[in-house]
């Protein structure tokens, strides 16, 4: 496509996003409903527009927004294929990927997985040659999920792991939860509950930190089904007692919220909660669970009475076959089992719970035969599960074969009863039968001999499979053995290069002895998280004032110290070439103008722009006054046993997407005696709790309060009380130290 396409293809997609936001603009609603109307007037708006005679490049701007905004399967697979063949004539590389994204969307809503892989594999080709690092991540996402439901679970992994490479560089904090919980469900899918487990964790932490309390709640409820699994497998009572309170947190969270899906999902899941607890306790206490259990039954028989679910009414059944077994009804039981059995679109876990329910049943009436059947089918529907490339369960295979044998043993055992009450009874009535029931004996215990053969056999047969399974996953691990040594090396050679820039910073920050010269004592409290750190402080004196910042640049670890010093420089050209000045806020402003055009940042850059928090203070101890500007960061005044909190502006040093008006310089009486404390944000939101739960904030009132506690101690007492504190808050059970997130920064002065 030539130049002057180029330029008006721009020109037209700002003018179709004008008309787009006058559309929704004029009416607005917070209804989903006005919602839904609103989106089809744009696209009727839209749509009339292609009667018209319009360029080519007008065309495919309009053919885009209609592609991206409907939500009709048809309607956008339509304009998607218009879309498409235009882009490729017009060579418009970002619309093509575009169009394929839309199609392989449409695909995988009508079930289409491998066609819907296909058209996603082109977008991803597209944008990775266009470099569009976020439109790639929402490509490896789709084609991550089309790949799950076709069973390619190992590559959909491998998507799925590209994905959230790219969304952590990008910071997409919500983009980053949902694969985490996308990889937590398929790990506890093949029964790897820990690793499962350590997903959903790593998805609630980064909701708690947008304070998404409907992905919170899903995160909390992913946990205890995963707990509920794993009781399943290996009926740990406290996974399952964990499972309940995890799910009725989780359900108080939604009704709060109104998910009527994820909802349903809840309460289907509490339904068969209880009824476990009922099965494992007795008297007042199992009537309690079956109340429970019932009052949630109830519930999920009301909410298919409204909804097209009629699948889900299996669950209905499996509850009343639990029912009937705790009371000891099993032939009513087994009836209701054999109905359900007729049903052939159950899905996996529902089927191999029928098969659990069925051997249970089964030898509590004697029939063992049949629950061997049940066995080896449940045994065949759960090896569907395991993957050699997620894990090989031995123990659990182990399991399977000890259960058949001990199934083995009571059938000989019966057998061996009966026959010993026939030699009874014909030894009383007729003696001369004697050598015939002999006979019979010695038959019967050959074909029984015959069936132990066959069946050792087989153990052997197996334990052969499990040894070839054995030798492939230590060949795997000396691989990854060797790929570890590899990236050992590496680590240390960068860490070394690390450790010798940690050197260069130090030197270039002011030194300790330096701020003590200038304020005759000081309390620097400083943890960077990744040796180098992105938070710095700086201090000088020009005539009789003395200046002082402390500071927390974008990123931490290397990134971070770059920006540190270039922060660091840009304060000392600023100081050196302002003539004698009170004005903190001027500094700030004339930092941020040196950052906006040393970095060339722009308002229309699209990516996250480098910036600094700072708390900037200038001291006239003769005057008895502080000048004080903050960017984002606060300050604190420790006076007379109390501490006094200075509010910053809300707006960083560095070009901001709503705020970059003039910082505000703030006039504070100070007095003799008053220490003046400046930190950084890593200390504050540092997580820990006094519970050792891990899930909470240090928060500045708990810095205030510490502070306030210390403020009478010598600088040096003080330090030592801060890291105390804070490694107490973030020590857990076990004894070891939550994750430090970030550079920890505290510097304090005394006036």
């Amino acid at each position: 496509m030539n130049w002057g396409q180029t330029d008006m293809l721009k020109v037209v997609r700002l003018r179709i996003m004008v008309m787009c936001a006058a559309v929704v603009v004029g009416s607005a609603s917070v209804s989903a409903q006005a919602d839904i109307d609103n989106t089809d007037t744009m696209i009727d708006s839209l749509t009339a527009l292609l009667s018209d005679d319009i360029a080519p490049a007008q065309r495919l701007a309009v053919l885009e927004q209609i592609s991206l905004n409907h939500y009709n399967v048809d309607s956008t697979e339509k304009y998607a294929r218009m879309e498409l063949a235009l882009a490729r004539q017009l060579r418009c590389g970002l619309e093509a990927a575009n169009a394929n994204r839309y199609l392989g969307w449409c695909c995988y809503h009508r079930d289409e997985y491998e066609k819907s892989c296909e058209y996603y594999r082109e977008a991803i080709n597209g944008y990775d040659s266009l470099g569009m690092r976020r439109e790639l991540a929402t490509g490896y996402y789709g084609l991550a999920s089309a790949l799950g439901v076709i069973g390619d679970d190992v590559m959909a992994d491998d998507y799925y792991s590209r994905a959230l490479t790219i969304y952590i560089d990008l910071r997409d904090t919500l983009s980053m939860a949902e694969i985490y919980r996308k990889k937590g469900y398929t790990s506890s899918h093949f029964h790897l509950y820990e690793t499962a487990a350590g997903y959903f964790h790593r998805a609630y932490r980064l909701d708690s930190l947008c304070n998404d309390s409907a992905a919170i709640g899903e995160d909390i409820y992913m946990l205890g089904f995963n707990e509920f699994l794993k009781y399943r497998d290996f009926a740990e009572f406290e996974a399952l007692d964990s499972a309940r309170v995890r799910m009725l947190k989780a359900i108080g969270i939604e009704n709060r919220h109104g998910d009527w899906q994820r909802r349903f999902v809840i309460v289907q899941d509490l339904m068969d909660v209880f009824m476990e607890i009922a099965k494992i306790q007795t008297g007042d206490e199992r009537a309690a669970a079956l109340d429970i259990s019932r009052f949630y039954r109830d519930m999920v028989e009301e909410m298919l009475n409204v909804s097209s679910l009629s699948e889900d009414g299996v669950y209905l059944d499996l509850w009343q076959v639990n029912f009937f077994m705790i009371n000891g009804r099993f032939n009513e039981a087994l009836a209701v089992l054999k109905e359900v059995e007729k049903i052939t679109n159950m899905l996996w876990h529902k089927e191999i719970r029928m098969c659990e329910l069925m051997v249970d049943c089964y030898k509590e009436l004697g029939d063992y035969k049949n629950a061997l059947k049940y066995t080896n089918l449940r045994t065949m529907l759960d090896k569907e599960t395991y993957k050699r490339d997620f894990a090989v369960k031995s123990t659990q295979t182990s399991a399977n074969i000890d259960f058949e044998r001990r199934m083995h043993q009571r059938e000989l055992a019966a057998q061996h009863q009966k026959y010993m009450t026939r030699i009874a009874i014909i030894s009383l009535l007729l003696m001369s039968a004697l050598f015939v029931v002999i006979l019979l004996g010695f038959l019967r215990k050959r074909k029984l001999s015959r069936e132990l053969a066959v069946q050792k056999d087989e153990v052997l047969q197996k334990n052969n499979e499990l040894n070839i399974r054995n030798e492939e996953i230590l060949a795997q691990r000396d691989e990854i053995e060797k790929q570890r040594n590899s990236i050992t090396r590496t680590n240390q050679a960068i860490t070394a290069s690390i450790k010798y820039a940690k050197h260069v910073q130090d030197a270039a920050v002011t030194s300790k002895e330096e701020m003590n010269r200038i304020f005759g004592d000081s309390l620097i409290y400083w943890r960077p998280m990744n040796i180098v750190s992105g938070d710095f402080y700086w201090a000088i004196e020009k005539g009789e004032c003395k200046m002082i910042a402390v500071a927390d640049c974008t990123g931490h670890g290397v990134p971070g110290a770059f920006m540190s010093m270039f922060g660091i420089s840009t304060l000392n050209s600023i100081t050196a070439s302002i003539g004698p000045t009170n004005s903190a806020a001027e500094v700030l402003n004339q930092m941020r103008a040196k950052i906006i055009e040393e970095l060339h940042q722009t308002s229309d850059s699209g990516e996250a722009l480098e910036s600094i928090d700072m708390a900037f203070c200038i001291i006239d101890a003769k005057q008895g006054l502080m000048h004080y500007a903050g960017a984002n960061r606060p300050l604190l005044i420790a006076r007379n046993g109390d501490i006094i909190t200075c509010r910053p502006d809300r707006m960083p040093v560095g070009l901001h997407v709503i705020h970059n008006g003039p910082f505000t310089d703030n006039i504070i009486d100070i007095k003799p005696g008053d220490i003046i404390y400046m930190f950084t944000d890593g200390i504050t939101d540092q997580f820990g709790t006094d519970d050792n739960q891990g899930t909470e904030k240090f928060t500045i009132v708990r810095l205030q309060n510490l502070l306030k506690d210390v403020s009478s101690l010598t600088f040096e007492q003080q330090a030592a009380a801060i890291g105390e504190r804070i490694a107490e808050w973030r020590t857990l059970p076990d004894g070891t130290l939550s994750e430090q997130i970030d550079d920890q920064l505290l510097v304090g002065i005394k006036v």
